[in-house]
């Protein structure tokens, strides 16, 4: 019923083509405080950049995402304290859900139509609710959930990978959870399979909960193993979900899902690369090095600048300013929709 609730509220616009062209990508970052401990020095900021312009702050927030159609953003509160939605540019900001009684929101996740949103409430469980807010309805009761969810291709279940690193499949029509696999960062490569990421190591298993794992990628990069579940993840699942661009080493490869070879597509000579992002259109990866975004042809070419962050200016209080870790806590590409002739 929930399904069937979310699949009729949103209809594609007539002639749009989706996934469209590559528009701006978005990012957020945080700063800590190795000494203190404390990881809102500078504050967690979003932040938006254009290709070929320095990186603008949107506002304070974390874990933000484009809608599957570009237009929108929504983002939560650093701790939880509300999950907001925007327009893509950040603008015409407003709240679709609150706090209540000490259950923090977290984790927002956009249906694959765009119609409705994924979300936790620590404590409670896993909820979705309209894309406009409202009709608030909880999937999973739970306290074990914490972490992040990945709805299925056909938008009728969900992936989520819970605060003691399992992960579970649990269908929108109130059916039992299904136990997949140890790990975190779950995405979906079919309705039947899913990509995830343990440790160093990137698996590939069914998620009818039988049978083994495959193992796609090891060595893979991991930044710090103690924050691993605030990092962005350092894989990418391609928009035809045929490909998944990852780090290690500090340079970014590409393999295929049926396996094969994962030829490194950025040079030899230049490392410390992470957070790799397929493009909307699939034909481009941007990567973090530094402090600034580059983009790369996915079958390896020449890396050119896309946009600059900024250099941690929340550290610039600080008595020694080294001792402030900067870091990239997620990325997304907006999809700008092509018009059918």
């Amino acid at each position: 019923m929930i399904a069937a609730v979310l699949i009729a509220a949103f209809v594609p616009d007539a002639g749009a083509v989706f996934p469209g062209a590559n528009g701006k990508i978005v990012v957020a970052t945080a700063l800590t405080h190795p000494v203190s401990g404390d990881d809102d020095v500078g504050g967690h900021a979003v932040w938006l950049a254009a290709r070929g312009r320095p990186a603008v702050r949107l506002f304070r927030g974390a874990k933000p995402s484009f809608s599957p159609r570009g237009n929108r953003l929504v983002y939560q509160e650093p701790f939880g304290y509300s999950i907001e939605v925007s327009r893509a540019d950040g603008s015409h900001r407003r709240v679709l859900a609150e706090e209540r009684s000490g259950t923090r929101v977290q984790s927002p996740a956009w249906s694959p139509l765009g119609d409705g949103l994924a979300f936790f409430r620590d404590g409670e469980g896993l909820f979705v609710m309209r894309a406009s807010g409202g009709n608030e309805r909880l999937v999973l009761p739970s306290r074990a959930y914490e972490g992040e969810a990945a709805w299925s291709p056909a938008g009728t279940e969900l992936a989520l990978a819970g605060s003691r690193g399992l992960i579970h499949a649990v269908g929108l029509d109130g059916s039992l959870p299904r136990r997949i696999a140890r790990g975190w960062f779950p995405s979906w490569v079919t309705d039947r399979q899913l990509v995830f990421q343990r440790r160093r190591s990137l698996y590939l298993a069914a998620t009818t909960g039988a049978g083994g794992e495959d193992l796609l990628v090891d060595r893979l990069q991991v930044l710090d193993p103690f924050l691993v579940r605030s990092h962005a993840p350092e894989y990418s699942l391609s928009p035809r979900r045929k490909r998944i661009a990852f780090a290690r080493r500090g340079r970014i490869h590409v393999v295929r899902i049926s396996g094969g070879a994962a030829p490194a597509i950025t040079p030899p000579g230049r490392t410390g690369a992470c957070c790799p992002l397929f493009s909307p259109d699939g034909r481009l990866v941007a990567f973090v090095r530094g402090h600034a975004i580059f983009v790369i042809p996915a079958r390896g070419g020449t890396e050119r600048l896309f946009a600059r962050l900024p250099r941690a200016p929340g550290c610039s209080g600080l008595s020694v300013p080294r001792e402030c870790y900067w870091w990239v806590a997620g990325l997304d590409w907006q999809a700008r929709p092509r018009t059918r002739d």
